[in-house]
């Protein structure tokens, strides 16, 4: 069932509680959110999409590296990128990211993740009537996710 959701305020308390692990891992976390940014969903299951893009950004990190986290409003509906100074995702594998039980090379992660978390960020998605995609900006030493969510005028 969708209610009514500010996107900006589930984002603001995701960030905070991300926090903790970015210091842990000595990630900079970096946030801007353009404030009353309004759609309708499933809070739990948006909390969860945000809790795993923000936990992957500093997961898939190095120590000393950042995380920035950007959500805007444009044409398009709510606009949210997730990105870091991790190792990157190889072009070869960009397009398999979102498959279930994909790692796009354990050896290279800091984490024992199982191959989960895009995926189900993807259905979250999905179900939301939005759009997750691996940024195109996305390079050796950068790496990008973009959410496109419906708005509510």
């Amino acid at each position: 069932e969708k209610n009514p959701v500010n996107y900006s305020e589930l984002l603001t308390e995701a960030c905070e509680d991300a926090e903790l692990l970015a210091a842990a891992a000595n990630i900079k976390l970096e946030t801007q959110i353009q404030p009353d940014i309004h759609g309708l969903g499933d809070p739990n299951h948006l909390r969860r999409l945000l809790l795993n893009l923000l936990d992957n950004a500093c997961k898939h990190n190095r120590s000393g590296g950042e995380a920035k986290c950007f959500l805007e409003k444009d044409d398009r509906g709510a606009v949210l990128r997730i990105g870091n100074t991790g190792p990157g995702i190889p072009p070869e594998k960009r397009e398999r990211v979102f498959e279930r039980f994909f790692l796009s090379d354990p050896s290279r992660s800091n984490s024992r993740g199982h191959g989960l978390g895009l995926a189900l960020c993807w259905e979250i998605v999905e179900l939301h009537g939005g759009q997750l995609s691996l940024s195109k900006s996305s390079g050796p030493d950068w790496t990008e996710f973009v959410v496109i969510l419906p708005v509510e005028p």
